[in-house]
């Protein structure tokens, strides 16, 4: 460190011998925290190289420790996953606390494959029941998002059967959370909220700090998205003392956003900006990326609306860095998909094409089909003829494998109104005829009425 060439460092180095170095390793480690200890967490990932080069194993596992709760905070996946596996390398006795967080990690990343590997080991070794209530839960919460339902039902049974039998009580609540989340993705709002309220009963009637703020987010949410937008701005601003009683910054930040979708429902736009700019505050005062980049998404649909379009292009691409960033895929989508739209608004059709197979090429990274069928869609919007009606078809394909019965008939019908635009009115009925025997009993009256408007 007293040259400042790197080259002679790298040199002199070299001809010390190895208990020499451990030793200017510790006194580094030692100098940093007594000349910078009003200023250390800057110096972070210094002190842990050379905490870590000194053999120095407690003071490893404290930066160790301090750099993945700052890279969770700011949801920067990559560096969690390092910290973690470097930490279950030298702290075995918490080894399964770290493999929670790291399935944990790899599930917020899309993969799954990864996550579902660690869990099935947790599930398969562990005796610690408040750690196997938890790898069910997850495992719920992924076959949730891949659309296997029936074995997410069944393994947030199994997750609930360990913590009552247990009487791990804040495990019951996250397993009636984790139910509601199902019945949601389902397409069932009245039976998420049911669990949601059964979850907000457990915690209140067993004093469980912690959660409030997530569960009455939630039912905000499932009430925003029945439309009910008053009841849902009650739930969200319930929400918001709890957020501040438990400290909890990033729901809160969540909440702001949510809050700020409600006012751009109503075509409040200033209001909307104003509770996104509160989540932006948050988000960069605690470094939480995800939600940084969620408000610039946010702010790009409101100019989108707004006919703003230079303005929501240079706030999507800011969100798109920002995703890209911390490896959020999901986001990394959702911001081509909006990148997409606005190309296609200032008719430039090859690059809105550019970013929607851009979203459908990162889509396959989540498995998620319902996402898949939705850059179909936006494929099918901006083309025309039988390219459109090829991407309806892989749409509607996608949409009958996975017995997606919303939006399947969605697609159903688009496809049928693309056959009589080009005068195949047999296709078209056929169509409707073969959707009519995949989706529920709630569809099937859309899918009849279209029948019968094409027939006449």
């Amino acid at each position: 460190y007293i040259s400042r060439v790197a080259v002679f460092r790298k040199v002199h180095l070299k001809n010390i011998l190895t208990d020499t170095k451990k030793n200017l390793h510790r006194k580094i480690v030692e100098v940093i925290e007594n000349k910078f200890k009003d200023n250390l967490q800057m110096f972070y990932p210094i002190l842990l190289h050379h905490s870590k080069m000194a053999n120095l194993r407690e003071k490893e596992l404290k930066y160790l420790k301090e750099l993945y709760r700052e890279a969770r905070e700011m949801s920067v996946l990559p560096e969690c996953i390092k910290y973690l596996k470097r930490l279950i390398e030298i702290d075995p006795e918490n080894k399964n606390l770290y493999l929670k967080e790291l399935a944990d990690t790899y599930s917020d990343s899309g993969n799954w494959s990864k996550a579902l590997g660690i869990l099935d080991s947790l599930i398969e070794t562990t005796n610690d029941t408040k750690v196997l209530a938890f790898a069910y839960r997850e495992k719920a919460h992924i076959e949730t998002f891949r659309g296997n339902f029936d074995e997410a039902h069944k393994l947030i049974d199994m997750s609930m059967g360990v913590a009552l039998k247990s009487r791990q009580f804040a495990d019951v609540a996250g397993a009636y959370l984790t139910k509601g989340t199902i019945y949601w993705a389902q397409g069932n709002p009245q039976k998420a909220e049911e669990n949601y309220k059964k979850a907000l009963e457990v915690i209140l009637s067993h004093n469980i700090k912690g959660r409030n703020c997530i569960i009455y987010g939630n039912i905000g949410f499932i009430k925003y998205e029945l439309g009910k937008m008053d009841e849902a701005a009650k739930w969200y601003f319930e929400a918001l003392p709890h957020c501040r009683e438990e400290n909890d910054h990033g729901t809160l930040a969540n909440l702001y956003g949510n809050i700020a979708g409600l006012y751009e429902e109503k075509k409040n736009f200033e209001e909307a900006k104003k509770y996104i700019l509160y989540s932006l505050d948050i988000a960069r005062q605690k470094g939480f990326l995800q939600y940084e980049a969620r408000g610039h998404l946010q702010l790009a649909d409101i100019y989108m609306q707004e006919k703003e379009l230079s303005r929501a292009k240079e706030e999507a691409s800011i969100a798109l860095s920002i995703f890209r960033e911390i490896g959020d895929v999901l986001g990394i989508f959702k911001t081509l998909l909006a990148l997409g739209k606005i190309a296609y608004k200032t008719e430039d059709i090859s690059q809105a094409i550019a970013h929607f197979v851009h979203a459908l090429n990162e889509v396959d990274k989540l498995n998620n089909p319902s996402l898949k069928i939705d850059a179909y869609m936006e494929l099918a919007r901006v083309h025309h003829g039988d390219k459109t009606i090829k991407y309806l078809g892989l749409a509607y394909k996608e949409a009958s494998v996975h017995h997606l019965s919303d939006k399947l008939a969605k697609v159903a019908i688009e496809l049928a109104r693309q056959f009589k635009k080009q005068g195949k009115l047999k296709e078209a009925i056929r169509t409707l005829n073969d959707a009519l025997v995949r989706v529920d009993e709630k569809q099937k009256s859309v899918l009849k009425e279209e029948i019968e408007r094409l027939r006449r």
